[in-house]
């Protein structure tokens, strides 16, 4: 694991490059002379992980710097932006029971179109 980063205070802007393993990902980081006003801009440059991935983390990211310009702590911030939080939704403690099966002709009728359409 290995993160590389350069800066450039005159322009403002930082680049990353982060490595884990056979994964990597670039990104700029531009923060602008009217910061914490104006949120800082984030691109995201050449990557190995799969787009769908690298979409998910852009997103979260941008979220997250949108929240700290908000004057929402860091801590705050990095929470509430994980849609993996537990917190976040609670799942119902209600047991769904299963409805009995009653065999009608009906019913035998819409399982014997059902495999007629999955053939």
């Amino acid at each position: 694991n290995k993160c590389i980063v350069s800066c450039n205070d005159t322009k403002g802007i930082i680049k990353l490059k982060l490595v884990n393993g056979d994964y990597f990902q670039r990104i700029t980081i531009t923060v602008p002379d009217e910061y914490p006003q104006e949120p800082i801009d984030i691109q995201f440059g050449s990557s190995s992980f799969p787009y769908q991935v690298s979409t998910l983390y852009y997103n979260q990211v941008r979220e997250i710097a949108r929240k700290l310009s908000l004057g929402i702590s860091a801590e705050n911030a990095v929470r509430s932006s994980n849609p993996a939080n537990t917190d976040a939704v609670k799942p119902t403690e209600k047991k769904c029971e299963p409805a009995p099966i009653r065999l009608t002709s009906d019913y035998i009728r819409g399982l014997k179109h059902d495999v007629n359409f999955l053939k």
